[in-house]
């Protein structure tokens, strides 16, 4: 990073002097190189988390014969390393002493089944299977300098316990602590707990010497006198005392986060146990077991692809915890400070697929003295690894109150561009925030109540530096401001509005005038929403508010939007027992393995909440909907004006569970007041069980339209005790817009057959509409992120109903191109109208910011196939004397109405002469629009003094 800024800044030197710039330019160059190191920065850091790093393939030993792998385990002998590498119809121990070259040294076949596991004691190694034919034993003694064969090869298939003789055949797993108790687990024998075993005693027929009946272990791990049991039937790892093993004794259990306890592995120090719930989008939890009688979840980890991947084997080693993650190959994270573990290791073994399934990364071996990593691919193969373990750069400390010295919680630490290391400070005011990468960014802390501060700070790969802050209260305000409508500029009373800080919500309810006020705690940035029903909801980010800055007003387009950032009044009934719709943040539940409650709303909504069936942590089944249907009825919406109306919503559905075939469905209705209908079934074998979906539906062909609609979701439980559960979010209606297809020329800016495209060209042109203030006072919010090609300035649009020209229907800010043709800010041909329904015959008046404002002789019938033009004069009301000559018989709009009022007069001169002669600037005495205000723009106002445009479009 330090040359790299070096070898810039030489860059930016030798730069300024080769171009010999003025102070100006100068300043502006110097701009531009901090903008670059800063890209750089970024550059640099998401190099650092780009796919496989940290990880380095040495070769690989792919699968043959149709099978497929399952779990890996290492040994050492004398100088060599060995794997133990698993397959379906078989073993194989592999040589990978030169990572480069691994070399097979014995392949036994086996009964054919998915599941194996192996472990190593002494001179001997274990072997389980599902299938058949008992443990399998290996004589490893003859490596490294001898040969293995088919000699080396026992099986042990049972013994005597308690006077009675335990028949063992299959085992899901094994594990061997550093005692040479073996624990045979998942096995035939009764519930399939634990069989413990003393290798110690005979190597090769070991006495069983205890067993634990109490509940199914899936994997486990001990250590000492304590066995950790992964009991993923039950969704709990259980604490088992076995210093007597012929009676062992549950000491704890804890639920883990997915409830389906896979596998499990502990830290060194014994103080903490890192666990994986084979299930999608699982994580990783980190417990601090130090006292058993008060088990903490201190930490999660998911993989950086967030994208429900299911993990499955976790490891643990100097202070990193390794895991073998199904789809998404062998992930390595720091896991010195469980409470927030960072990945900085990955590589993908299994690249072709993504997301949800049962592919990819069996297992992982990671104790090689020489620190390779053995890895297997359920597909491909064997993996030989080269691991660079890169500690993760944290940041910690206190966040207290500058002026009493008492911790805040809840404090936002926020990283510039690295969501990655964001944190929030716990109720001791103790943070901690970390990344994948180094380098220096700018750390904001917040809390609601105190003045922010910023700091730039320097992460460091494996260093945990220290940052307390103290932070100043702050001064309590009021926000006000009025909520309106956007055509009519009517105010709206009862719209809720909603101020959040990043940490709180903050509202108030407008009152009859469409006033509100809300107290905020103090100076900040905001995020601010108001909405109602039938209106759109309007939001506003990153708004700088304090005591003297606290006015914010809403301007509200018509319209039926409801993504339930807000409570607008949707009723909930129905029968059932359990599980009625809630508006709520909803709370993610799995069932078989793959999701069943999405843990997060549509993401292209506002805010956090949906409507839910019940919503509850823990097992799926806490809140499904039981014994009955559960109904969300919408308040009433008009589309009796609207006949091509479209309705979009989202929603998920889950079934499954209890017994036999699931059977429980999900509709979507429509009533128009009279005549309900089913829009929508949603059964339960639909594909997308568990995830948002979107549908759209034309009213029209289900029903016929009326100013008494309304949506209705039902989730039904139709017996047998199935999981059913649903969601819904994001509901709108879709009006088609008018499209209003519109040409003219402005007057100022016309030269040759096309006007200027100066503002435009020199970056002069505002990306928002600039008619929010007077006389206009649009409230449109339009606004592009880049201009579209050929524009020469905005223009406002204005329908006026056929039957009342002095009313306005509804504007929309455009943009006007150079050659004359009216286009939406999206660059499309025709200016989109949302709230006029199926069209009419409507006045069409076009104004500009400095050229007189014109309206059509008559109503046009819209949408109209046949542009009109404003340049032919017959078009226009007032004919000639509303428009200018502007070569031949090419007519445009009237310039020099500066001050836009509709008539040229001295005022407009007096206007012109503040800002006569300033240049590079989106000024309003500059009507020909080539960014300078001159004695060019004043003589176009001469030549017009004295126009005067039509009363009825007159400020």
């Amino acid at each position: 990073m330090f040359l790299t800024q070096r070898v810039i800044g030489v860059l930016y030197i030798k730069t300024s002097r080769a171009m010999n710039l003025s102070p100006v330019s100068f300043f502006l160059q110097q701009r531009f190189f901090i903008c670059l190191l800063g890209i750089c920065n970024l550059l640099l850091y998401t190099q650092t988390v780009a796919q496989n790093y940290n990880l380095a393939l040495n070769a690989t030993v792919p699968v043959t014969g149709g099978a497929e792998m399952s779990d890996v385990w290492g040994f050492e002998r004398g100088n060599r390393s060995y794997v133990i590498s698993t397959r379906t119809n078989g073993i194989a121990i592999v040589d990978i002493t030169t990572p480069s070259a691994p070399v097979e040294k014995l392949n036994v076949s086996g009964p054919n089944t998915y599941w194996r596991d192996a472990k190593v004691w002494g001179n001997y190694a274990y072997i389980t299977n599902e299938a058949s034919g008992g443990l399998q034993i290996i004589d490893l003694s003859p490596l490294p300098a001898g040969s293995l064969s088919a000699a080396n090869v026992s099986y042990w298939t049972g013994g005597m316990w308690n006077s009675s003789n335990i028949n063992f055949s299959t085992a899901h797993n094994i594990f061997i602590d550093e005692n040479g108790i073996a624990y045979l687990l998942g096995s035939n024998y009764g519930v399939g707990g634990a069989i413990m075993l003393n290798l110690n005693t005979n190597p090769t027929n070991p006495p069983i010497v205890g067993i634990y009946n109490q509940r199914y272990v899936h994997d486990a791990f001990a250590r000492g006198d304590t066995l950790w049991a992964a009991e993923i039937n039950n969704g709990i790892f259980s604490v088992i005392n076995v210093t007597n093993k012929a009676n062992p004794v549950v000491m704890a259990t804890q639920a883990t986060s997915s409830n389906f306890t896979h596998n499990l592995w502990l830290s060194n120090n014994g103080h903490y146990l890192f666990t994986t719930d084979e299930t999608s989008g699982a994580y990783i939890d980190a417990y601090d077991v130090s006292d058993l009688t008060d088990i903490k979840r201190v930490g999660q980890f998911r993989t950086s692809t967030a994208n429900n991947v299911i993990p499955h084997n976790v490891f643990w080693k100097n202070n990193f915890i390794i895991i073998a993650y199904y789809r998404d190959g062998v992930i390595i994270a720091d896991a010195s400070h469980p409470e927030k573990i960072i990945q900085t290791g990955w590589y993908d073994t299994s690249a072709g697929y993504s997301g949800n399934g049962y592919n990819g990364c069996w297992g992982v071996y990671p104790y090689f003295t020489s620190g390779i990593i053995a890895a297997t691919d359920i597909e491909t193969g064997l993996y030989v690894l080269t691991p660079t373990y890169v500690g993760a750069s944290f940041l910690q400390g206190l966040v207290t109150n500058a002026a009493t010295a008492a911790p805040v919680a809840n404090a936002s630490i926020q990283v510039a561009g690295v969501s990655q290391a964001n944190a929030t400070s716990g109720f001791t005011g103790a943070y901690l925030s970390g990344m994948t990468g180094s380098g220096t960014f700018t750390v904001t802390v917040s809390a609601s109540g105190f003045v922010s501060q910023t700091f730039s700070v320097t992460y460091t790969n494996g260093v945990t530096q220290t940052l307390n802050v103290a932070l100043v209260p702050n001064i309590p305000f009021s926000a006000t401001g009025l909520v309106t409508d956007a055509q009519t500029g009517l105010p709206l009373a009862s719209a809720p509005v909603l101020f959040n800080d990043g940490l709180n919500n903050y509202t108030a309810t407008t009152n009859a005038s469409g006033a509100y006020s809300v107290a905020l705690p103090g100076s900040g940035t905001y995020t601010l929403s108001a909405g109602k029903w039938g209106y759109q909801t309007q939001q506003l980010t990153g708004i700088l508010l304090n005591s003297s800055s606290n006015t914010m007003n809403f301007s509200l387009r018509k319209g039926y939007y409801d993504d339930f950032l807000f409570d607008f009044g949707w009723a909930v009934s129905g029968d059932a027992s359990a599980g009625a719709w809630v508006r709520a943040e909803p709370i993610g539940t799995s069932l078989d393995n793959s999701p069943s409650n999405p843990e997060t709303d549509v993401s292209n909504d506002f805010g956090d909440q949906c409507y839910v069936t019940g919503n509850a942590a823990g097992a799926v089944g806490n809140a499904d909907v039981d014994n009955g249907t559960t109904i969300l009825t919408s308040p009433i919406f008009d589309l009796s004006t609207t006949p091509a109306a479209q309705i979009s919503y989202y929603r998920w559905f889950r079934n499954g569970g209890g017994s036999g075939t699931p059977n429980d469905q999900m509709l979507i209705k429509l009533s128009n007041g009279t005549t309900t209908v089913t829009v929508q079934t949603i059964p339960f074998n639909d594909a997308s069980q568990g995830q948002w979906v979107n549908n759209t539906i034309t009213v029209a062909d289900f029903i016929t339209p009326t100013n008494n609609m309304r949506l209705i979701a039902e989730v039904s439980d139709l017996g047998q005790q199935h999981i059913a559960e649903g969601g819904l979010d994001k509901f709108e209606v879709l009006i088609p817009p008018v499209v209003v297809q519109v040409s003219a020329w402005l007057g100022g800016a016309y030269s040759g057959g096309q006007m200027s495209g100066s503002l435009a060209n020199n970056n002069l042109l505002p990306l928002t509409q600039p008619y929010n203030q007077p006389p206009w006072n649009y409230a449109g919010t339009e606004t592009v992120s880049a201009l579209p090609a050929n524009v020469t300035d905005w223009v406002l649009l204005e329908l006026r109903p056929a039957a009342s020209p002095g009313t306005i229907a509804e504007k929309r800010a455009a943009f006007i191109l150079r050659n004359g043709t009216v286009v939406d800010t999206d660059g499309s041909a025709g200016v989109k109208f949302y709230t006029l329904g199926q069209g009419g015959n409507y006045y069409i008046v076009l104004r500009h910011r400095n050229h007189m404002a014109v309206i059509s002789s008559g109503p046009v019938s819209l949408p109209n196939a046949t542009t009109f033009s404003f340049s032919n004069i017959a078009n226009v009301a007032g004919g000639a004397s509303q428009l200018a000559p502007i070569g031949g018989f090419v007519y445009g709009l009237v310039p020099g109405d500066f001050d836009a009022n509709g008539v040229v007069t001295v005022d407009d001169f007096n206007y012109y002469t503040t800002q006569t002669a300033q240049l590079n600037t989106y000024n309003d005495a500059d009507c020909s629009l080539d960014g300078a205000v001159t004695v060019a723009d004043f003589n176009l106002f001469k030549a017009n003094a004295g126009k005067i445009g039509m009363s009825v479009i007159r400020y």
